[in-house]
């Protein structure tokens, strides 16, 4: 972070001297001044400022630094500048010490253009101006000046008055680095190790990050201690590098080396598994306010993982962590409420977290919030707000939210829409998008009938387990639409769908066992499924029951009873 008060230091130590000037130095030093030597003027005034040889006097100084500054010295007019700044030897005032930095970053000194870019960007003791203050610091960075180039790294990296550009993010980061910067080579390790702005290298990262970490910097440590643990392989070391490493951050009071410490005495990597010392140090790093240490410490309590159960400390450390505004957080204290940790269920409570997550831009947090909407769950039921929010879970690709935006749009009549995005989920594998997909090609309904194509993506989400896509496989095999007649591999997928409790695969079973068609004939087993779906309410079957029933005599009755109540255990829904 920029400091006015680092500089002016800086700018003393510029000027100060090794050895207390002489007398008669002072004294040419004075003649030179009065003939108008800008020079002279500068150093005299910093003899005056600093107390060097003469009795300190901020105002006689401040008289000489100027006369100098309005010859045009842009040492001088950055020094003036610092005193209007801090108030020493002249009034406080931050415009006049913006309008000498200025004219010094004008004849292109880049710690002046540092300091006037800072200036305006954050708006310190004048307007705000963050275009302004964005063009002087990359004219700071584009000469080489390292805190330039970091700020203009956070500045890209964050979209902060610009919109935000990893690639430009990691540019910067990079040349700030070079030049020895702990913070700036964290930010491009970050980069490199997620591949944000530029081509992923972990190895690269490690590297990078132990460089920092060499220089004491906590973030680098902890990071350091992180990447070892997870891709130790990857980067050329071992789990007990990444203790060593997480022990030296946590020691030093780095929160992230102590969360990555209480990570690995969870896992049992490079050290023995130990639950409570892992909660020991997570709940260090949680303490210092670390959001994803937080987080993790409340999953410990609704596991019992080296502290006692309570879904109140749960729910407290959960809450903590997404009140920082910590994403994942939010979405997982969203659930909490809703899966009724700690109490009832509670939409109410549940729905503000899903969007506070869902308007950072989390895919399953928006999805959520869809979802609220369209059954009025927390929130009054809007259609339009929920699909608005599905969309926006949608275009990032989140396969839940393609998936409740087909359903909404074929509950709409909006087949197009519907195949448009039901094909994205089902192409990446979800199986009630392929079996939602089959259905349109079957019913020529937004896409062209095909039967073919309709087998093809019910048959992909049969083999997934899905209950109805099994059932309409079997209807498909049984009737020889789409695909080869075949009776028996009918009855194979029904009895699938049938134990999975799927109604209408239960009574398609009944009707095989019953007529001999794809199994042998079995009376006493078609009446018993056919009593499972008759007892579920399935019209078709309390007819077919009423119709069969007579003709069945009380020991078949009796022994189909008996299967039924056999079967009912072996059914999952």
């Amino acid at each position: 972070m920029f400091r006015w008060s680092s500089c002016f230091v800086l700018l003393l130590l510029t000027f100060a001297c090794a050895t207390p000037p002489s007398p008669t130095r002072i004294e040419s030093l004075q003649l030179a001044a009065d003939r108008g030597d800008a020079l002279a003027q500068l150093l005299l005034g910093n003899l005056y400022l600093t107390g060097d040889g003469v009795d300190r006097d901020e105002a006689l100084a401040a008289k000489w630094i100027r006369q100098s500054a309005e010859q045009g010295r842009p040492d001088a007019q950055t020094l003036l500048a610092q005193l209007h700044h801090h108030g020493s030897g002249v009034p406080q005032d931050p415009e006049q010490a913006l309008h000498w930095m200025m004219l010094a970053a004008e004849q292109g000194v880049p710690r002046a253009q540092y300091v006037v870019g800072s200036t305006l960007f954050n708006g310190m003791g004048v307007d705000e101006d963050k275009g302004e203050g964005i063009r002087w610091l990359r004219a700071a960075a584009e000469q080489g000046h390292a805190a330039a180039q970091l700020a203009l790294g956070g500045v890209y990296k964050k979209g902060l008055g610009v919109r935000a550009d990893p690639g430009e993010a990691a540019h910067w980061y990079a040349k700030a680095a070079d030049a020895g910067s702990a913070e700036a080579q964290t930010g491009y390790a970050i980069m490199l190790e997620q591949g944000s702005g530029v081509e992923q290298d972990k190895p690269e990262a490690a590297r990078l990050y132990r460089k920092a970490a060499e220089q004491g910097y906590g973030l680098a440590i902890g990071n350091l201690a992180k990447l070892l643990f997870r891709q130790g392989d990857e980067v050329g070391a071992d789990y007990a590098a990444a203790v060593e490493w997480a022990r030296k951050g946590a020691e030093a009071g780095d929160h992230g080396s102590k969360e990555a410490l209480g990570i690995m005495y969870i896992t049992g990597k490079g050290v023995d598994k130990d639950p409570v010392e892992a909660a020991f140090w997570m709940r260090q790093a949680a303490e210092q306010g670390l959001a994803s240490a937080q987080m993790r410490l409340a999953r410990m309590y609704l596991e019992g993982l080296g502290v006692e159960k309570s879904m109140a400390e749960h729910l407290k450390w959960l809450k903590r962590s997404a009140e920082s505004g910590f994403v994942n957080a939010q979405l997982a204290l969203g659930d909490s409420y809703m899966q009724g940790r700690g109490g009832k269920v509670n939409a109410s409570k549940a729905y503000p977290w899903f969007r506070k997550a869902a308007e950072q831009g989390h895919p399953a947090a928006q999805t959520r919030v869809g979802k609220c909407y369209l059954v009025g769950r927390g929130v009054e039921r809007d259609e339009n707000e929920g699909e608005r929010w599905l969309l926006a879970s949608a275009k990032q690709g989140e396969l839940e939210g393609q998936l409740n935006l087909s359903m909404l749009y074929c509950k709409q009549r909006r087949f197009d829409e519907c195949s448009q995005w039901s094909r994205k989920a089902a192409e990446q594998g979800v199986a009630a998008a392929q079996r939602m997909l089959g259905t349109l090609y079957r019913t020529g309904q937004g896409v062209p009938t095909d039967l073919e194509k309709a087998t093809m993506w019910t048959r992909r989400a049969a083999e997934q387990g899905d209950a109805m896509a099994q059932n309409n496989l079997g209807m498909a095999l049984l009737t020889g639409e789409g695909a080869e007649r075949d009776l028996a591999a009918a009855a194979t997928w029904f009895e699938r769908a049938a134990k999975q409790g799927q109604v209408n695969a239960q009574f398609s079973l009944a009707v095989v066992y019953l007529l001999g068609k794809g199994r042998e004939r079995d009376l006493v087993r078609g009446y018993a499924w056919l009593n499972l779906c008759a007892n579920q309410g399935l019209p078709k079957a309390v007819r077919a029951r009423a119709e069969i029933d007579p003709k069945l005599t009380a020991d078949q009755r009796a022994a189909a009873d008996s299967l039924a109540r056999k079967l009912v255990p072996a059914i999952t829904r």
